[in-house]
């Protein structure tokens, strides 16, 4: 059993790993892309008068994109604040329970937030939507929303396995 759960655990951690570079390396493309959208914009408005008309929406866009993936990427480096002056005075195996309590309650919640997230996505309101001035369907930008739970659930498994993991590690 303990084995079966360090293997589990390692190939998820291989693919919570792999998420995060993924996440990585889309955030810094989609800060490139925000960076030269605005800077392309500033040239056009101050220098021929004429600024680009879908540039403000793009640019937000890109930034809700950037900062779901930024949350989730921070999940999986566990780099969120925390309330830690109850958890402190307990011993290092409370708090490890604690936490593996703490990874449930997000898996649950994560899990129902991406289930609805999907039911959202297929709604006829979502899917006819359109950016008013990229003229485009917004449904591919409402993307980042179950991309972020799934991405998160990810995350969210693999440090509930590796703690387990330990712990049956340790219980040996």
């Amino acid at each position: 059993m303990r084995r079966t759960l360090a293997s589990v655990s390692a190939i998820v951690g291989l693919i919570s790993s792999k998420v995060a570079v993924f996440e990585r390396v889309l955030c810094a493309v989609l800060i490139s892309v925000f960076t030269a959208v605005l800077l392309a914009n500033v040239i056009s408005r101050y220098l021929f008068d004429s600024p680009l008309f879908f540039a403000e929406e793009l640019a937000l866009l890109l930034l809700v994109w950037m900062g779901y993936l930024a949350v989730s990427y921070s999940i999986h480096r566990s780099d969120q604040i925390g309330m830690s002056l109850l958890v402190d005075k307990l011993s290092a195996r409370h708090k490890q329970l604690v936490a593996i309590v703490v990874d449930v309650i997000l898996i649950v919640i994560s899990g129902i937030l991406f289930w609805a997230a999907l039911t959202w996505m297929q709604s006829s309101s979502v899917f006819f939507e359109r950016a008013v001035t990229l003229n485009v369907p917004k449904w591919p930008f409402y993307l980042i929303i179950p991309l972020f739970w799934a991405l998160m659930l990810i995350h969210l498994i693999d440090h509930l396995l590796g703690r387990l993991a330990t712990m049956s590690a340790g219980d040996a």
